[in-house]
């Protein structure tokens, strides 16, 4: 075995080029994935995600999902060649692929939303306060607002997108709630403000202050593991031609069938 490894390590030495392409491709390979990898997850990560929005409600709520979109990994477009967007461009350009995203805000959800909230919240004191007027209810119909995902996008994507403005709209109601019980209590009443009951933080299982791989550390190792095969199969192959098996077999004064199990 020592033989063999000295005899490939003079071979190898001797052919200065082969050396090179032998480990030079694989290291190669290695470098330009992880760097590619890591530039796609940057562009993902850090990068804002451009997204139409059709506002033809020009509330509370429209804006309360334009500044939480903002502050995460998104950027608002409005308008396009200084044109307001209405809900039939933002359709077009999703189609086209110029972007992953529109939102379109139906007319007076904000004003609606506020209304039936306001409704509700008096049939509640009226009561518990015993009294039977009840107040004029008006008609509400069922608001609805439209996203057009690109087709391509990730299910897991669209769903985060759904659950976030979701939760931003749970987080509108109450406010109006909030205000409308409010205005129903005496002059000078009103409600504590309270700030979020639970909050989230994320903590690295090792140690606080362990820095988080990026996506070049994760993907070495694996790649490293694939180029090595760039490096052992060369290598394997002349060994085992080295050895001649097939060549010296047919001297063996042996029975055919023996040989052909020597072939196989």
């Amino acid at each position: 075995m020592f033989q063999s490894i000295k005899k490939e390590a003079l071979l190898l030495l001797r052919d200065v080029g082969a050396l090179i392409i032998l480990f030079a491709m694989p290291l190669l390979l290695v470098v330009t994935i992880t760097l590619l990898q890591d530039g796609a997850f940057k562009n993902i990560s850090e990068q804002k995600t451009a997204v139409l929005l059709v506002d033809n409600d020009g509330g509370e709520i429209a804006k309360n999902i334009s500044k939480s979109l903002e502050g995460s990994a998104f950027e608002m477009v409005k308008t396009l060649d200084g044109k307001p967007i209405n809900e039939a461009m933002a359709r077009e350009q999703v189609l086209k692929g110029n972007y992953l995203l529109a939102i379109v805000i139906p007319a007076e959800l904000s004003s609606s939303l506020q209304t039936k909230v306001q409704q509700n919240v008096e049939t509640i004191i009226n009561t518990f306060a015993g009294e039977t007027v009840t107040p004029t209810e008006t008609a509400y119909t069922t608001k609805e607002i439209r996203l057009y995902f690109d087709p391509t996008l990730q299910t897991s994507f669209k769903e985060s997108v759904k659950s976030g403005i979701d939760k931003l709209l749970y987080q509108i109601e109450n406010q109006f709630i909030y205000k409308a019980f409010e205005s129903q209590l005496e002059e000078g009443g009103s409600l504590p403000k309270t700030k979020a009951l639970v909050s989230f933080r994320e903590i690295n299982p090792n140690t606080a202050t362990a820095a988080i791989p990026n996506a070049t550390q994760h993907n070495v190792p694996a790649w490293a593991l694939f180029a090595i095969f760039f490096i052992t199969i060369p290598l394997s192959a002349s060994i085992v031609k080295e050895k001649n098996t097939r060549h010296r077999t047919p001297t063996l004064h042996k029975s055919p069938t023996l040989l052909g199990i020597t072939h196989r």
